[in-house]
């Protein structure tokens, strides 16, 4: 089986206007004048501002940082002069709170009350406000979500006292959309709160106005835990938080990600009236708010979009980082399908099966048992956990990184995930082809075994059982010279070349061998530390560096390093193994499982073809 797809693809940013910093200029008519509109727009921002110093009571002390003091309602974007007691613009009134999506609630950030001073009492809108209003329509808190990039609007002890769990992911809220390490803990977070209540509670998701980045989170969600578009998942969002998102890089980000196109119909909503900036340029016109809560005062960097003309090497580092507590649960799964006990190294040993050299021993097995032959792909080894929330490469170092993709069952079935595979662990190679006309590079993946299927352990196999760890049954060949060894490679303090393999957990130094670096433009020095995959060279006695195996995080071990010479000394050449193959399919036991399979093969592609 091939899987073909695209590993690169990552959330687009968003290119937002340039830092802005205020500039306040008190009116004066002069006389017999006829306004210009920029004059007017001038007056009717001063008149603006009168009118708000009006609503907050002269009498009441404004909290501020250390001069030089600004405006409080005034949006200041330079951050070291920042306010750090101003709420945030357009909060007063943005709607305090959407209608439920499921057990979720999008919301604009609650202040703590370190700024009732600034918000009149009727826009007050704290945490015992939140609580209040949401048990009055029949609602228990149990998690906050905290997307904003700031930890200034509120303290969180009032929380943990009304036993509620408040989690921080901090996103920036300009120039780019979250990160795809922050969506994947939000992700986690909700689907693992859900899981484990008892009684229904809600959670409470916010950012500083609850529109963009806890719709783009919401929607993730929407999307990562039912069958559904992204058209639907924003629609959803849309009408439980008019206006929905309406910034359209994220709108597009969405469409990237999942890999859909953008209908027509879909339009971006405008900027609502209330998150226009009371700030205005030199035109009249208003400066729209950087959203950003607060900056870090250096420059802003956007992420890089996705590069169609990048070139892919194995080495890549592909996917995106899950939460801690993800990555163990996923490690235990793995582990109780392959029926493994937990050793002294608990979880973290990859549990993959290895093949090992043909020779002329294992050779005969071909006589023994039926065997089918795959090409030896030159890629990087991953298992794949295929879920509803999306697909997890696992690396030789048992790490788990997420990549978005689906696998579509053929037959529907009811529960998670309807029409989507959930929990099957594949194995495979990942490899890049060049397609001949175009030369494009393209990642695919290669699977060759299967060890669950939707939850079901599937390891006792039609002729074998999946075998975790070694497999000595499992036979691979390569031509001589391509056969290889990972070492671990060091410097000494005499700069001597040391290689290491492993031997019971332990490096073991292999004495007498060393390493010719050829064609290689960076000296020795720059490979110790490293795990390198070295070839045999016969005629010289000498190990030929290969490559740097990014994927591996320790050497192989003796009995590996043994067993590799052992096919090297027995020299098995193309043409004994295709002589053999030829006597063996001569076989009655091989000539009727050929008829079977032949048959079969012949039946499956029928019922398609109807």
């Amino acid at each position: 089986m091939i899987a073909s797809m695209d590993l690169n693809a990552s959330p687009l940013p968003e290119d937002d206007e340039d830092s802005y910093e205020s500039h306040v200029e008190h009116y004066s008519a002069p006389k017999e004048h006829v306004e210009s509109a920029v004059e007017i727009s001038r007056r009717e921002r001063e008149e603006r501002r009168k009118r708000l110093k009006q609503d907050r009571p002269d009498d009441h002390p404004v909290h501020v940082s250390p001069p030089p003091v600004r405006d409080h309602f005034y949006q200041n974007r330079n951050p070291k002069f920042y306010d750090k007691s101003r709420i945030p613009p357009g909060w007063l009134d943005c709607p305090s709170a959407g209608q439920e999506i499921g057990c979720i609630i999008p919301s604009k950030v609650p202040l703590g009350e370190s700024y009732n001073d600034c918000v009149p009492p009727g826009k007050r809108y704290s945490f015992k406000q939140v609580i209040h209003q949401q048990r009055v329509l029949g609602r228990k808190l149990g998690l906050v979500i905290d997307l904003t990039n700031t930890s200034r609007y509120y303290q969180t002890p009032d929380l943990k006292k009304e036993g509620i769990k408040h989690v921080k992911i901090q996103c920036r809220g300009r120039d780019a959309v979250p990160e795809n390490v922050s969506v994947n803990a939000f992700v986690y977070e909700v689907s693992q709160f859900l899981q484990r209540q008892k009684s229904k509670k809600y959670i409470l998701v916010h950012c500083t106005h609850g529109h963009n980045r806890t719709g783009y989170m919401i929607i993730h969600y929407l999307m990562r835990s039912q069958s559904m578009s992204v058209t639907q998942a924003i629609k959803i969002f849309s009408e439980a938080r008019p206006p929905g998102i309406y910034k359209p890089d994220y709108i597009d980000a969405l469409y990237a990600f999942y890999h859909e196109r953008r209908p027509e119909m879909v339009v971006c909503p405008s900027t609502p009236e209330w998150k226009r900036s009371s700030d205005l340029d030199l035109n009249g016109e208003a400066v729209a708010d950087d959203d950003d809560d607060d900056d870090d005062g250096g420059p802003t960097t956007l992420p890089k979009s996705h590069e169609t003309d990048v070139v892919l090497t194995n080495d890549d580092i592909l996917g995106d980082e899950i939460p801690q507590d993800q990555l163990e649960s996923m490690r235990l799964f793995c582990y109780q399908t392959l029926k493994l006990n937990v050793g002294v190294r608990g979880h973290a040993q990859f549990p993959g099966s290895h093949p090992v050299s043909l020779n002329r021993d294992n050779l005969q097995l071909l006589r023994q048992r039926y065997y089918y032959a795959t090409w030896k792909a030159d890629g990087t080894r991953y298992l794949m956990l295929i879920t509803v929330d999306g697909c997890y490469l696992i690396d030789r170092t048992f790490n788990f990184r997420r990549v978005q993709m689906r696998f579509p069952c053929r037959h529907p079935i009811e529960g998670i995930g309807d029409r989507t595979h959930h929990f099957t662990l594949l194995d495979g190679e990942m490899i890049i082809d060049t397609l001949p006309d175009s030369q494009k590079q393209e990642r695919r993946y290669l699977i060759y075994d299967m060890m669950a299927l939707n939850h079901v352990p599937i390891i006792e196999g039609w002729d074998d059982p999946y075998v975790p760890r070694t497999h000595e049954g499992l036979l691979k060949w390569k031509y001589a010279q391509m056969n290889s060894v990972d070492f671990l490679f060091e410097i000494g303090s005499d700069d001597h070349q040391h290689l290491f393999l492993y031997e019971r957990g332990r490096k073991k130094l292999m004495e007498g061998h060393r390493v010719e670096f050829r064609d290689v433009s960076d000296p020795p020095p720059s490979f110790s530390g490293k795990i390198i995959e070295c070839s045999w060279d016969l005629d010289q006695q000498v190990w030929v560096y290969m490559r740097i195996r990014t994927d591996k995080s320790t050497p192989n071990d003796f009995n590996t390093f043994k067993k590799v010479m052992r096919s090297i000394r027995d020299n098995i050449t193309e043409e004994i193994v295709l002589n053999e193959i030829n006597e063996i399919i001569r076989l009655p036991m091989y000539a009727d499982r050929i008829k079977i399979d032949s048959k079969a093969h012949l039946q499956t592609n029928s019922v398609r073809r109807r």
